[in-house]
C-alpha cells in the first residue's frame, strides 16, 4: 500500500496527459502554485501539508504493525 500511495500523491503529469486538466489534484495544485501562479508560499504550505499527511499515514501504518483490516 505504501509503495503506491506516496507516488500517487505527488503525481501531476499523468492526469495532464490522459484527461487534460479536468480535475484538480494535489500535485496539480502544487505545480500550478510554483509555475503559473508564482505563489510560492502557498505552494510550499500545500507541499508541507501533503508531506505531513503522508508521514502521519506512515506512522499510523507502522503503529498498527502494517496489518490491513480484512472483512
Amino acid at each position: 500500500m505504501t509503495l503506491t500511495f506516496i507516488p500517487a500523491m505527488g503525481m501531476f503529469l499523468v492526469p495532464d496527459f490522459l484527461g487534460g486538466a479536468k480535475y484538480m489534484l494535489v500535485g496539480n495544485l502544487i505545480q500550478q502554485q510554483f509555475g503559473t501562479s508564482r505563489d510560492w508560499p502557498f505552494g510550499a504550505a500545500v507541499s508541507l501539508g501533503l508531506m505531513l499527511l503522508t508521514f502521519i499515514g506512515i506512522w499510523v501504518l507502522r503503529k498498527t504493525g502494517g496489518k490491513e483490516a480484512v472483512h
